[in-house]
C-alpha cells in the first residue's frame, strides 16, 4: 500500500496472475475483520483499491497497525499498514 504510514487514505495495489474470485480484507491487530475492500471475480492484471480508514459500517477506525489480506485461487498475500492520525 502507499503511502504507508497513511492518513487518511491509502491505496492498495496488487496483481492478479490468473482471473479468479479475489477477496481483499482489512484486519486489526486482534484479528478482527474491519473492512472488505473487494469480494468478486477479477480479471488478470493490475488492480487497485483505496481504503479511507473506515470499517464496514462506515465508522472511522483508530490509529494503529492493520493488515490487508488478498486471496485468490492461486495466490495469497498479507501486508502490514500503519494508520497515523
Amino acid at each position: 500500500n502507499y503511502p504507508n504510514p497513511f492518513n487518511p487514505v491509502t491505496t492498495i495495489a496488487f496483481n492478479v496472475p490468473k482471473a479468479s474470485t479475489v477477496t481483499a480484507e482489512i484486519y486489526n491487530l486482534k484479528g478482527q475483520k474491519v473492512k472488505t475492500l473487494v469480494h468478486g471475480f477479477l480479471s488478470t492484471g493490475s488492480h487497485q483499491y483505496s481504503w479511507n480508514g473506515t470499517n464496514d459500517n462506515g465508522k472511522t477506525v483508530g490509529s494503529g497497525v492493520y493488515f490487508c489480506t488478498i486471496k485468490g485461487d492461486s495466490f495469497h498475500s498479507v501486508h502490514k499498514m500503519v494508520m497515523l492520525k
